[in-house]
């Protein structure tokens, strides 16, 4: 079922998008790559040159299989941008809430077109997520090191080592909950 449209330098693979958001979106200077099956999506995608959009369509089969393994290979998740075409699944809702770009089927045709026309900004913006995000979970795990450290200190000042073991020191039971 997949067949090209040969324009030139940009290419964009469509996975299940219907034809008429396939013809919006062709133009001298775009070649569009397209497919009905998440296998071929992705056979498509990891074929040189890398496509610089991917859009699926939400009632592709496997369409998040396809977008899982985007985001799983870290050199296309930074060379390609991947929209989801279709707000009304569970997995539109969800994708949108992560923060991808997840377009409505009605008007989605003029801004695939502006996307199209510079995808560079839209990648910008998820590799500053993406920096975002890192310095988020360095900085939770800092704070995590620290509480673990703060946990080992109180317990070990409330168990007084002697001859027969550690022992509690006299009213040394309390609880550490919510410290």
């Amino acid at each position: 079922m997949a067949h090209t449209v040969q324009m030139s330098s940009m290419r964009v693979v469509l996975a299940g998008v219907s034809d008429r958001l396939a013809s919006a979106l062709r133009s001298p200077g775009r070649e569009l790559d397209r497919t009905g099956s998440a296998t071929e999506a992705m056979e498509m995608v990891r074929r040189s040159p890398t496509p610089r959009l991917l859009v699926v369509s939400e009632m592709l089969p496997g369409a998040g299989d396809v977008l899982a393994a985007v985001e799983a290979d870290c050199r296309l998740s930074a060379l390609v941008l991947v929209v989801l075409v279709g707000d009304r699944t569970a997995l539109g809702v969800a994708l949108r809430r992560r923060g991808m770009a997840v377009l409505a089927i009605r008007g989605a045709g003029p801004r695939l077109r502006k996307l199209a026309r510079d995808p560079a900004v839209p990648v910008r913006q998820a590799r500053e997520r993406l920096l975002c995000l890192a310095r988020d979970l360095a900085a939770a795990s800092r704070r995590h090191v620290i509480q673990s450290r703060g946990l080992i200190d109180r317990s070990r000042q409330m168990f007084v080592p002697s001859r027969r073991g550690c022992e509690l020191p006299p009213g040394g039971v309390h609880s550490t909950q919510g410290k």
